[in-house]
């Protein structure tokens, strides 16, 4: 479990990386550590106020789609 959700966060990392170069806009121009309102992701789970679980892609304010 430890190993799978570390393969996540590196996976969730990449994505951020290569969106910030590729559209610097949605991260104002900054670094990913420095950008104060990360994008979703279209892969990774949110939950909403009823602690119910969903995909992003579910959300109409995912990046990449």
């Amino acid at each position: 479990m430890v190993l799978e959700q570390l393969l996540n966060e590196i996976v969730e990392i990449f994505e951020h990386v290569h969106l910030s170069r590729k559209r610097p806009q949605l991260y104002q121009n900054k670094s990913i550590y420095a950008c104060e309102d990360i994008p979703r992701l279209s892969f990774q789970i949110v939950s909403d106020s009823n602690n119910n679980v969903a995909t992003a892609n579910q959300n109409a304010d995912n990046i990449n789609q």
